[in-house]
């Protein structure tokens, strides 16, 4: 996983599926063997739609349902997991309906997803410092959805299964002013705009 930041707002987490399968080896191994089973080279997604599932409600191309048995999207932009699965969730940290929330938005990427956030600056614990709950809350949030989203891809399924935390460890090795690191992606990518904490 790793955390970006700028000087408008924050880029969170890139999360791939092998990262939470070194952490979770024997559930992974366990998921693998059925979601093998399960898939049989994309016939089973032709089979949900074919049952009235819909599925890919997030428009991705990357959804094994394109990539594996060819079903195109239904069209339209993609949208983030948490708003295309979970619309009325009031989830602090990635509820689309939670009025005061974090509003955390994963996108699917290569093998996993990539999530996006903006922050004001109540969520400082120091200018231009996120607090620390507040990332961990995120990184909760993200894990969890990238979790879900390699089951319900696993193991052909036309919504993400619920899924917790059971244990987390954040440690942060370098604290640094988000600035700086903001100032690096900004010159990296014209025209991104996004910080950790804004006024």
């Amino acid at each position: 996983m790793l955390a970006r930041g700028g000087a408008m707002g924050l880029q969170l987490f890139r999360t791939r599926a092998g990262d939470l399968a070194a952490a979770l080896p024997s559930v992974w191994t366990a998921l693998r063997t059925y979601g093998d089973a399960a898939a049989m080279g994309g016939k089973q997604w032709h089979w949900m739609v074919s049952q009235g599932h819909q599925i890919n409600p997030c428009n991705s191309k990357l959804h094994p349902a394109v990539t594996e048995a060819g079903i195109q999207p239904e069209g339209g932009e993609e949208v983030a997991v948490q708003v295309a699965y979970t619309p009325k969730s009031h989830c602090f940290g990635c509820g689309p309906s939670h009025p005061d929330g974090l509003h955390l938005e994963s996108k699917r990427i290569e093998q996993g997803l990539e999530a996006r956030v903006s922050l004001s600056s109540k969520y400082c614990a120091f200018p231009g410092i996120v607090n620390g709950g507040i990332l961990s809350t995120l990184l909760d949030c993200h894990g969890n959805w990238t979790a879900a989203i390699a089951l319900m891809d696993r193991s052909c399924l036309p919504k993400p299964p619920l899924t917790l935390t059971a244990s987390m460890l954040v440690r942060s090795q370098h604290m640094r002013h988000v600035a700086a690191a903001v100032a690096a992606r900004h010159n990296q990518q014209q025209h991104t705009h996004s910080s950790a904490c804004s006024s």
